[in-house]
């Protein structure tokens, strides 16, 4: 295993969405092989992005050489549970 240096964890901004979408849809085709609609896997992300009434996201992010790069994100939702 290749340590990572330059981790940076931090919550998504609004110009991460394709990032996001792109991962998101290889998530589910890779676990559930399902393609998504990209278009609207881009706007529910944008939707999230935008407002977090719903939940909010969080990217991983390296910075080692050049622009920093995504390398992961996480979803957070809202549920309620008794």
């Amino acid at each position: 295993m290749v340590p990572v240096l330059n981790l940076v964890v931090r919550p998504a901004r609004v110009e991460d969405a394709g990032a996001i979408a792109s991962f998101s849809a290889a998530l589910a085709l890779e676990t559930e092989r399902r393609a998504l609609d990209a278009e609207r896997l881009r706007q529910g992300t944008l939707s999230l992005l935008e407002s977090s009434a719903h939940g909010f996201f969080m990217v991983a992010e390296v910075a080692e050489q050049g622009p920093p790069l995504l390398v992961g994100q996480l979803m957070i939702t809202y549920e309620w549970s008794d």
